[in-house]
Order: C-alpha cells, then structure tokens, then sequence
C-alpha cells in the first residue's frame, strides 16, 4: 500500500516537471526541470531549479532538507553523504571559459536511489543535459538504471576533463620553445597556463576521493554488480589527476626557467649600461670642471694652452678622460667584475 502511494506521488512529480521552464529569481537564467522513466525508475533533472521546486521533489523522495539547500549552494566541497535510502554526492567539473581563456569550475548534485536520480546544477554543465537527452531520445530506455545513468554521467564528464587537460598538454609543448628565448617573454602565456592547471588541480583533488568512496558503495545502493564500471571512473579520475600534476611540476619549471633567462638578460643589458656610465665618469666630472667660472689652467680667464696647438686645452681634456676610462676598464677586467 505504502509502495502504491509512493508511486502515485513520483508519477505527480513526473508529470508536473516533465518539461518545466521558468525564470529563477534573478531573472536571467532559466530554470527547466525535466524528467523521464527507465525501467521503473525516474530520472529528474534540475537546472537551476529554485527552492520551492526542489522542496517538492525533496518530500517526493524524503530527501535532507540539509542536502537540498547545499545543492543549490556554490561553492560546496566535494563530498558524499550516504543516507538510509539514497545517497547524497556534490561533485566539480571544470570547463572552459574560451571568451577568457580561463578554467571555470561548475557543480553538480546527485541524489542517487535504488529507485530514482535527481541531478541538480546550472547552466555551467551543459554536459548534464546533453546526456539527459540522449538518454531521453535513446530506444533502449528500459536498460537504463539509475546506477548505470550515473555511472555513464561521470564517466562523461570525466571525458570532458581528459579533453581539457589534453588541451593543457598542448600549451605545455608550445610554450616549452619559446621559454628559453630571450627575445620574447612568456609570463603572460605561463600565468594563464597556471591558473588552468590549479583550477584543474583543486577540482580533482578531493573529487578523486569521493569517487573512491562511491565505489565501495554503490553496489549496495543499486542492487546490481557495477563496481568494476565505477572503478574505471576513480582511476581514470587518478589518471587525470597524475598529469595534472606533472603538468604542474612542469608548469613551475617553465616559470623558473623564464625568470631566471629574462633576469639574466637584463642583468647584461644593465651590465653594459653600468659600463658606459661608469666609463663615461672622468669625462663627466672634467667637463663639469671647466664648466664652471672659476680659474683653471687651460679655462678661458687663463688663457688656454697651446703646446699641442689650438685645441691643445681639448685635446688634453679628451685624453685624460680616455687614460681614466682605459685604466678603470682594466682594474674591472683584473677584478673579474665583468
């Protein structure tokens, strides 16, 4: 009688978000609630739902209210609640903003029953969606439980996240011939290069966690053998998050190696025009000398000197600046200053 009164209640649900858009409150994004069957079982997807629908189906399927407030939360950290008939999963999965040249991360909830899946999550994760339809529009609807929904869900998105660090990859060699060139400066190039590797860091970090957690789970939630699918999904999460990390480590490399090459070439070109100052000091001081208005063998109240001739005043101005500039080039040379 119970099971009677809780079919009717997921039918009630059923028809009333087969297909529901309205505007959330913010008046920009849309909200589409949509639903379908498999084999006895409902899938419920929620993109960005308000709170009053979600309070709907949360007493549809007894779930937290806890839950169902951090499902429309961002922000929340990767986790996994198991409950006495569902289990509770936020996950991560970044994407990328091609406008900014930037990795965004967008969340997604699941409820995940023997009997139902209700995923929530906005606009962000279209990927969601796009499998929601397909499930939708797919001939062999009856093959697919809510585990099995699930389980290809991540493995999905998780493609998704391959893709992205494939495309990481490919900077990474790119930026690899152009960092030792001093005529160019990759900073920029490496910054942003740097912000998708921690943003896709941060996101499989504890994400690898929580999915490592679900296997050993999932069975019991299911009532079907689907470990050994779930294991696929942690250790392709292991897989992405190993060259993650050695993207970082090289990333780090690439940031020393380009510091160092561009202090190194400024510390040449401030070395010769150091140099040159220097150099230039003996001229600098005699002709401020004979600048002034003051008597000075050679100055014009003197009478200037004429044993080398007319300019014999310039001649000996020149010479001396050069004799002090030659010999202060070679007690650098002796010091080993340059």
């Amino acid at each position: 009688m119970a099971q009677n009164k809780q079919d009717k209640r997921i039918l009630k649900v059923m028809s009333l978000f087969s297909k529901k858009k309205v505007a959330n409150s913010s008046g920009h994004s849309r909200a589409s609630i949509e639903s379908q069957e498999h084999a006895g079982a409902v899938w419920i997807d929620a993109q960005n739902p308000t709170i009053h629908e979600l309070e709907e189906i949360a007493r549809t399927f007894n779930l937290h209210s806890v839950q169902v407030h951090q499902s429309l939360q961002g922000g929340q950290i990767a986790q996994m609640d198991i409950e006495d008939d569902h289990i509770f999963l936020i996950l991560h999965f970044p994407y990328l903003l091609p406008n900014e040249n930037k990795i965004s991360t967008g969340q997604v909830s699941i409820f995940l029953g023997k009997n139902h899946l209700i995923t929530v999550h906005d606009s962000t994760t279209p990927t969601v969606r796009k499998l929601f339809r397909q499930y939708r529009d797919d001939d062999a609807r009856d093959t697919g439980s809510p585990g099995r929904i699930l389980f290809h869900l991540i493995e999905t998105m998780l493609r998704d996240v391959q893709t992205l660090t494939q495309g990481v990859s490919l900077e990474l060699d790119e930026i690899e011939d152009n960092v030792f060139d001093v005529r160019t400066s990759d900073a920029f190039q490496i910054g942003e290069l740097r912000q998708k590797i921690m943003r896709l860091r941060r996101t499989l970090a504890t994400q690898k966690n929580v999915l490592d957690q679900l296997d050993a789970v999932i069975d019991q939630f299911t009532d079907e053998k689907l470990e050994v699918y779930y294991e696929s999904n942690t250790n392709m999460s292991r897989r992405l998050w190993q060259t993650v990390e050695e993207a970082r480590e090289t990333i780090e490399i690439y940031k020393d190696a380009d510091f160092t090459t561009s202090t190194e070439q400024t510390n040449k070109i401030l070395a010769i025009l150091t140099l040159l100052f220097t150099l230039s000091i003996p001229a600098t001081i005699l002709g401020a000398f004979y600048g002034m208005n003051v008597l000075i063998p050679g100055g014009l109240e003197a009478g200037s000197w004429t044993f080398l001739g007319p300019y014999t005043t310039f001649k000996l101005i020149i010479g001396t600046s050069i004799l002090a500039a030659v010999l202060m080039y070679l007690y650098f040379r002796h010091k080993r200053w340059f």
